[in-house]
Order: C-alpha cells, then sequence, then structure tokens
C-alpha cells in the first residue's frame, strides 16, 4: 500500500515538473498537449492499448486500451474522407458564392438600364400627351412620314420622302452604335481576386482528385471546377476588352446620334425637337425596323426569326 502510495506521488510529481517545464511555451502550443492533469493521464493511459491488456492486468489493461489503435485507425481512415469532403465543401461553397455575386451584379445592371428606358418613354409619353393636338403643325413637311414602305422604297433621293428615308437610315445606325455601347458596358467585371479565388477552388480539388484516385466523384468535381475557373478568367478578358473598347463606342455612338439630327433636320422645313423626333420615329416604326443594308422596312417578327435574307429585305405595306 505504501509503495503504491509512493508511486503515485511520484507520478503526480513528474506531471507536476512537466507542466512547469511548458509554462514558458506559448498558450497555442500548451492546449493542443496538455489541457489539464486528467486529461494528460488520459493521454497517457491511452498509449500502448491491446499489447498489454492480459499482461499488466487491470492497472495497464484499461489504462491502456484504445491508445494506438483507436488513435491510427480514426486519424487514418477519419483524415482522408474529411479532406476530401472538405475540399468539395469548399467548392461548393466558392462556386455558390461566385454565382450569387454575378446574378447580383447582373440583376443591379438590367435594373439600372430598365429605369433609364422607363425615364426615357417617361418623358416621350408627357411630351405627347402636352403637345399631341398640335403636333401635326409642327411637323410641317416631315407629315410625309405617313407615307407607306413602298413609297419609301422608291422615293428619290431628294424628295421630301426620300430625305426622311435617309433620316431613317442614320437613325437606325446611331440605335445600333447605342446598342453596341450598352452592350459592352453591360458585360460583368470580374476581379482578379475572383480568378484567383476560382483557380485556388480548382487546384483543391485537383488535389483531392489525386490523393483518392478510385472516386471518380471527386474526378468530375476537379473538372468542373477548372471549367469555372477557365470561364471566369475568359469572362475577366472580355470584360478587358469590353472596356477597352468603350471609348471608341462612345465617340461612334455620339456622332451617329449627331448624324441622325442633321439627316432629320434636314428633311424638315421646320425647327426639330425632341417631341418632332419622337413623331417621326412613331411614324416610321409603324412601317417595321428600317434596315440600312437594303433601304427598306422590314418587320420585326421576320428580323428576329431569318426570313429576310441577306440584301433581299421585303417591303411591308401599310
Amino acid at each position: 500500500m505504501a509503495r503504491t502510495r509512493t508511486k503515485y506521488l511520484s507520478s503526480v510529481a513528474i506531471l507536476s515538473a512537466a507542466i512547469f517545464s511548458v509554462s514558458t511555451i506559448a498558450p497555442n502550443q500548451i492546449v493542443p498537449d496538455i489541457l489539464t492533469a486528467d486529461h494528460a493521464v488520459a493521454k497517457n493511459g491511452g498509449g500502448n492499448g491491446g499489447g498489454n491488456g492480459s499482461g499488466n492486468g487491470g492497472g495497464n489493461g484499461g489504462g491502456n486500451s484504445g491508445g494506438n489503435g483507436g488513435g491510427n485507425g480514426g486519424g487514418n481512415s477519419g483524415g482522408k474522407s474529411s479532406g476530401s469532403s472538405s475540399a468539395s465543401a469548399d467548392h461548393g461553397s466558392m462556386k455558390a458564392e461566385r454565382a450569387a455575386e454575378r446574378a447580383t451584379m447582373k440583376a443591379e445592371k438590367m435594373a439600372s438600364r430598365d429605369a433609364r428606358k422607363a425615364e426615357k418613354m417617361a418623358a416621350r409619353d408627357a411630351r405627347k400627351a402636352a403637345h399631341e393636338p398640335n403636333i401635326a403643325s409642327k411637323l410641317g413637311a416631315l407629315n410625309a412620314a405617313h407615307a407607306n414602305a413602298n413609297a419609301f422604297a422608291n422615293a428619290a433621293p431628294n424628295s421630301r420622302v426620300g430625305r426622311i428615308a435617309a433620316y431613317a437610315e442614320a437613325n437606325a445606325l446611331a440605335e445600333a452604335a447605342a446598342a453596341d455601347l450598352a452592350a459592352a458596358e453591360a458585360v460583368e467585371e470580374v476581379t482578379d481576386q475572383q480568378v484567383t479565388d476560382a483557380q485556388a477552388a480548382a487546384d483543391a480539388a485537383a488535389a483531392a482528385a489525386a490523393a483518392d484516385p478510385a472516386n471518380t466523384d471527386l474526378d468530375a468535381e476537379a473538372v468542373a471546377a477548372q471549367q469555372a475557373a477557365d470561364d471566369l478568367a475568359a469572362a475577366q478578358q472580355a470584360y478587358a476588352d469590353a472596356q477597352a473598347s468603350l471609348p471608341e463606342l462612345e465617340a461612334a455612338a455620339e456622332l451617329a446620334e449627331a448624324d441622325a439630327w442633321s439627316a432629320l433636320e434636314a428633311a424638315s422645313n421646320k425647327p426639330v425637337d425632341a417631341e418632332v423626333k419622337d413623331a417621326v420615329d412613331d411614324l416610321l416604326s409603324m412601317k417595321g425596323t428600317f434596315d440600312p443594308e437594303t433601304g427598306t422596312f422590314v418587320q420585326e417578327s421576320e428580323v428576329a426569326e431569318g426570313e429576310v435574307a441577306e440584301g433581299e429585305g421585303e417591303i411591308v405595306t401599310n
């Protein structure tokens, strides 16, 4: 009994000395190894399980069970699985975040464009409502825009209808230039950090797949992650190209708009303002969409479905 007590006190003394000797180590180094004296004893007790159980009886048998067996078994079997699961989860989370960011940016830009369009249409409707009774008088010679599509197709260049046709062509080119500018402005921005994060996720997925070649799911995830990273890099280049083209597109849109106004003024015998332009545009739109290449009006449905071959331009009467 005295021998057992002496052995126990010696163990406590050794443990106390060990705790004192590591007291100068940083706390983050102490916590994983020694939390309390009970934890230390439990850790030592779980060191050599299985082998010494029957040889040393109850003392070592109960104290030493589960050490190497549980440590190595749990570490090797669980570590690999949790590692691949973690990589897959991280990739899925990052992919979802990128998708959410892109969706938010796209929604904001579309909302902004819709707001500008609605504002422009509201101003146009207000002008029409305020001056509708007098618009025919303001149009003057531009009332010739009431002519049908056949008259526009056969009009002499210097006739009134021919001059309005010249305006229709210039206006169509201005609208196309404005559409090109709007498309460039709508290209979504992709930052360097987004590309870096996507490639990091792809690399992690590739590493997880390489660590477990038999897991076809991990291989598929790695391929998808790399494709996502490549697509994002391509989108970033597209954004850079669009930004670089903006000055030229803006200049082209401004010049085309100025040419359209000049053509409308040349066709008119009275002062031209936004209300007059809106009224002429409304009259021309009733005949379809003006095709600058053919110099004729085509129906919207025909343009969308590709029913009108290039250079043919079916004439639509009104």
